[in-house]
């Protein structure tokens, strides 16, 4: 990581430990911090700030979001998969946790529930058709079914 990045970084937390001293209860502070340590790889201290996120406010699907990316940088796609199912009932529309739940679902080769969750972003955004099609068509093709994964490879 370019030095100047990694001070912009810690001066981003620094900020967040401030808001949070102030108010401990800051959901969106514990959240934000998580985010930043996702992006310097320090997925403990992530997992524990998403974590004290939904204490504060079980109600925010943008931070078992959030949670959901830690785990699955830690290895641990059950534990994210969960975390997404939970932010897609909470919020329905959230299209990043239908992408991450497929990609969850992509490594432990869950293909057919893979191209549910993209046909579903396709209805929700279809602006990104290409990108979802092009994973559908390479879904089909690993299981086998080649005339609909050419199909899909036509439409991307």
């Amino acid at each position: 990581m370019i030095f100047y990045e990694l001070v912009k970084y810690n001066n981003a937390i620094s900020d967040f430990n401030k808001a949070i001293e102030i108010n401990k209860e800051y959901a969106d502070a514990y959240n934000n911090r998580s985010i930043l340590y996702i992006v310097l790889q320090e997925f403990e201290s992530a997992l524990s700030d998403c974590n004290k996120a939904i204490e504060y406010n079980s109600g925010a699907a943008l931070y078992y979001n959030t949670c959901g990316v830690v785990y699955k940088n830690l290895g641990n796609l059950n534990s994210a998969i969960k975390d997404y199912d939970i932010a897609i009932k909470l919020e329905p529309n959230f299209v990043s946790a239908y992408d991450n739940r497929a990609k969850a679902y992509y490594i432990l080769k869950e293909y057919a529930k893979v191209i549910n969750d993209y046909l579903h972003e396709i209805e929700l955004d279809s602006n990104n058709s290409f990108y979802y099609y092009k994973k559908i068509g390479d879904c089909y093709y690993k299981l086998g079914d080649y005339n609909t994964a050419i199909e899909n490879s036509n439409k991307a």
